[in-house]
């Protein structure tokens, strides 16, 4: 059952990609909707028996190359564990797409097209296009994705399929007729004026104007594609997100739904071999008579994810049941602050992520990925990695 679906749906994708016409919105905000040169899936899961198909696709009349990297949680209990990183790069044909399960990296037909994070596990997927040495990370907004998460098949649960859409990252780069530039290396690389690690910036400026021709494809190799202070899309200031409230535990007869939250900071390091930065996430809660709940917070780490209805505060007043929050639905915003309480290193930062809800009821799973709210210029995201590795390929099964 579980594969019909898929392939019905990998179908319908096919056509969607097809017909988009390339454009890229370069706006300084990252958002679910466009097309981009880097790409966040912040809900990824392989365990008790549930698989994530993720769906990439490049819409360039050009190929590409991608670099992606898993961040794996190290203790899936643990709210601020770190991450475990693991990098594969691969290249992606003009106008098209692939999927592939976040287990295995296989697709349908069992033909390896990635490198898996295996079963077990929840974490997060990062990918970007860069050069074809893969050393460099470059301007490519026409990248876009989703992905597929699915539970088991059971009797009681025919189908239980929900879709979220990953977010896009524009590469401020445009000619001076305003379109984007394709090829111009993206902030600072290794090798290239003295860096030792390359970075991207995540904070919408400066939107930088070139002339194609001086950086052509499709090496994009010449010194005039450096652009080090090139920068990406910022990401939001805060989320926000509607919902539901949330039944008494274990109760099927109060309560409108059960919510779960993930989210992603915008810092990574990915040059060692574990992601640990940590943060504090700060929860406003309104209900829909307008009251304020503040006050409840958490401990994050690389990927944080949380059932809404579970988090206290004090020891045990839970806002967002219908029991407390006195209203059948409200709205929430989440925000990565410095705050003490998670220990020493503990740092601000703008997040993304996805809220995903089940009716009381009902077995039908849906995704959000919530309302972005202003852009994060100042604090702002970026992502170091060291350009290692080759491209993946695998055998057929």
């Amino acid at each position: 059952m579980r594969r019909y679906i898929i392939a019905a749906l990998v179908t319908a994708f096919m056509i969607v990609a097809a017909s988009l016409d390339g454009s890229a919105q370069i706006n300084g905000a990252a958002d679910t909707s466009k097309e981009g040169s880097l790409l966040i899936w912040p809900k990824i899961q392989t365990d008790n028996g549930t698989e994530t198909y993720i769906f990439l696709t490049n819409n360039s009349s050009n190929k590409v190359c991608v670099k992606c990297y898993w961040e794996v949680k190290q203790a899936r209990t643990t709210p601020g564990s770190p991450c475990l990183l693991s990098d594969f790069a691969m290249r992606l044909s003009a106008r098209n797409s692939v999927m592939f399960r976040a287990s295995d990296g296989c697709d349908l037909s069992g033909r390896g097209v990635a490198a898996g994070m295996g079963t077990g596990e929840e974490g997060v997927l990062k990918c970007w296009a860069v050069d074809r040495t893969l050393r460099k990370q470059i301007s490519w907004n026409h990248l876009s994705g989703f992905a597929i998460v699915t539970k088991p098949f059971l009797a009681s649960r025919p189908q239980n399929a929900w879709q979220y859409s990953a977010w896009r990252f524009a590469a401020n780069v445009i000619e001076s007729s305003g379109n984007f530039a394709d090829g111009f290396w993206v902030g600072e690389v290794t090798g290239v004026g003295g860096a030792d690690v390359n970075i991207m910036s995540l904070k919408a400026s400066p939107t930088t104007v070139v002339t194609p021709a001086n950086c052509p494809g499709p090496d994009y190799s010449a010194a005039e594609c450096s652009l080090p202070n090139a920068a990406y899309d910022a990401c939001p200031k805060y989320l926000t997100f509607d919902f539901l409230a949330e039944p008494t535990q274990g109760s099927t007869t109060d309560g409108f739904a059960v919510n779960n939250l993930a989210l992603v900071p915008c810092k990574s390091d990915l040059t060692g071999d574990t992601l640990s930065l940590k943060t504090k996430i700060e929860y406003t809660i309104w209900n829909e008579d307008g009251l304020q709940y503040s006050g409840l917070d958490q401990c994050a780490g690389c990927a944080y994810e949380s059932y809404l209805g579970k988090l206290t505060v004090l020891r045990n007043y839970k806002p967002f049941l219908l029991s407390n929050l006195h209203t059948p639905a409200g709205r929430f915003r989440v925000e990565g602050t410095a705050g003490a309480g998670c220990g020493a290193g503990v740092e601000a930062t703008s997040m993304v992520g996805v809220r995903s809800f089940r009716r009381v009821g009902d077995t039908q799973v849906v995704g959000t990925n919530g309302t972005a709210s202003g852009k994060e210029t100042t604090d702002y995201g970026y992502i170091r990695w060291l350009p290692t590795g080759g491209y993946y390929q695998m055998k057929r099964r």
